[in-house]
């Protein structure tokens, strides 16, 4: 019975001997997992400083006002093309409104 009791007792180290083993590897490569996936984020959150950069330089407003001038022929607004609702009931003129006849 002692020798059973001591094979049992082997056999179970051995058991946990493999059970740490395995646990160690799958935490090593959970690791190297986890450092991969942070150079990742890094890699993206640069692309994306990038990417608002850009997205600032296209927007700008000189560039734009630029870029209309030059292939629009647009240019600002001068104060006398704005109309206020007055003067656009006096330059254009209303439409006459057919009478209705009744039944």
């Amino acid at each position: 019975m002692k020798r059973f009791g001591s094979f049992l007792l082997i056999v179970l180290g051995f058991c946990l001997i493999a059970g740490l083993y395995l646990i160690s590897a799958r935490t090593q490569s959970a690791g190297k997992e986890a450092g991969r996936l942070e150079r990742t984020l890094e890699q993206e959150r640069a692309a994306i400083a990038v990417l608002k950069a850009e997205i600032a330089h296209l927007e700008s407003p000189q560039r734009l006002s630029d870029l209309s001038a030059k292939h629009l022929g647009l240019r600002p607004t001068e104060p006398d093309q704005i109309l206020t609702l007055d003067d656009v009931v006096v330059r254009v003129p209303l439409r006459a409104v057919p009478e209705q006849v009744s039944p």
